[in-house]
């Protein structure tokens, strides 16, 4: 039977848990109210999330101001 050392035994599933990952998406193919970045940086200093209001507008969440989207087939993304 094996031997439960808990000194020298390591866990080693848990480096995934802060991996950031981002699915790419079209702008017009969101829903409103979903929340998307414009790119694929985990950064949120240098990443803020967006909420899509409608077709051509996106609001900052950290900021609260408005964007407008021009290019409706934009790549955004998406956190999985």
């Amino acid at each position: 039977m094996p031997k439960n050392d808990p000194v020298t035994d390591k866990y080693s599933g848990a480096e995934g848990i802060t991996i950031v990952e981002f699915d790419e998406i079209s702008f017009d193919e969101m829903e409103e109210g979903e929340l998307f970045w414009f790119s694929e940086n985990a950064n949120d200093m240098l990443n803020n999330a967006y909420r899509k209001l409608n077709d051509s507008n996106a609001e900052n969440t950290r900021t609260g101001q408005t964007e407008v989207i021009s290019n409706s087939r934009l790549a955004v993304y998406q956190k999985t």
